[in-house]
């Protein structure tokens, strides 16, 4: 179910094929929680979190409070391009609030309070309540300091959430501080790329081979958001693609890539 080497597909079919044996295992079920998110299956996968209690146990490492806030983020981004503001705005406060079956390091999701805050501002912009929608870029702008200490950074202290906090800077006119941000993102990962070595030992085991893919997978990410900040889109869509080449199942740069069209 974990190989980078099938695609999402794939692996979420396998996984459907033996629902016997998955329903019964809450890692089985974290794994097809996200296969769907990264295909775009939000309501399918918000339902499989929806009541079921998920297990910690020592060693174990369950990502079902991630998923819940990238299905509702995800979903709600679709909903407010369709002009459902309400469903989206739904959505974004869904995502905010982990619900207590969902095991997660800090429940409210905090390491995302940026995204969360400018994704609200803009459901709240979309219904015309300018008032509601300031206030939450203004938490955007200001939540970042915060969300860069916690678990959800990337390497070097990358972080997407910079992203969000400079697209809230620009939403309030600060647009030299958001360009900085923009950059800062682009500079980081490209040092961390130069940084990286230029090859894993083909003994690694799985688990390294897997943190080294999400390290690179990550990278490539807040690279292509600074260049989408940027607005240099060709450069945006080489990084997501690379970090989609590392990561076939990332959710955020399958989304990112996407809003890009052609």
């Amino acid at each position: 179910y974990e190989s980078a080497g099938v695609a999402p597909e794939k692996r979420l079919a396998l996984l459907e094929s033996n629902q016997a044996v998955v329903v019964r295992r809450d890692d089985a079920v974290n794994r097809e929680v996200g296969l769907k998110v990264a295909m775009g299956k939000y309501d399918e996968a918000i339902g499989l979190m929806t009541g079921r209690r998920f297990a910690v146990w020592e060693g174990g490492n369950l990502n079902v409070a991630e998923y819940w806030m990238d299905a509702h983020l995800l979903r709600g981004r679709a909903r407010l391009a369709a002009k459902r503001y309400r469903e989206a705005l739904a959505d974004y406060q869904a995502a905010a609030k982990i619900p207590d079956n969902l095991p997660s390091e800090r429940m409210g999701g905090g390491g995302r309070d940026a995204e969360v805050a400018y994704c609200l501002g803009t459901a709240y912009a979309a219904l015309g309540d300018q008032e509601q929608a300031r206030q939450s870029w203004q938490r955007a702008a200001a939540a970042s300091s915060e969300a860069q200490q916690f678990r959800r950074r990337g390497p070097g202290g990358l972080s997407p959430q910079g992203y969000y906090q400079a697209l809230a800077l620009g939403k309030l006119g600060q647009n030299d501080k958001a360009e900085a941000i923009f950059r800062g993102l682009v500079d980081s990962a490209n040092q961390a790329l130069q940084q990286r070595p230029a090859k894993t030992d083909s003994g690694a085991s799985f688990e390294v081979l897997r943190a080294e893919r999400d390290r690179l997978a990550t990278t490539h990410y807040v690279a292509g958001l600074g260049y989408l900040g940027l607005n240099d889109k060709e450069k945006a869509r080489q990084e997501l693609a690379q970090a989609l080449q590392a990561s076939p199942d990332h959710s955020g740069a399958k989304a990112a890539i996407a809003g890009i069209g052609k």
